[in-house]
């Protein structure tokens, strides 16, 4: 059984940003900002302590793909999700075909 992938925080708070002048950021503090608690967005928001449910896939020819859902969803019929582990998008399911 191959080691598990690293998680989405642990990629967020590797390595340096460089900001121009030598100055180095890291990727966290460049998306959400300085001391955000990364560990935080396992969390669906305004629902406890649920965490949502995040799955990533490598295969044979080394394409990624992740699925992130949230098990607690306010409409049953209509959860929040997005990416795919059948298909290599980050496509949500809150966005609108055009």
């Amino acid at each position: 059984m191959p080691a598990p992938l690293p998680t989405l925080p642990w990629y967020l708070n590797q390595g340096k940003l460089k900001r121009g002048k030598g100055k180095t950021i890291s990727p966290a503090d460049s998306l959400f900002g300085p001391g955000y608690q990364v560990f935080s967005i396992q969390y669906v928001p305004h629902n406890g302590q649920v965490k949502f449910n995040m799955e990533v896939k490598i295969d044979a020819d080394s394409t990624e793909y992740i699925e992130v859902s949230d098990p607690k969803p306010f409409d049953e019929e209509d959860p929040l999700s997005f990416g795919s582990l059948v298909e290599s998008t980050l496509k949500a399911s809150w966005e609108v075909d055009k």
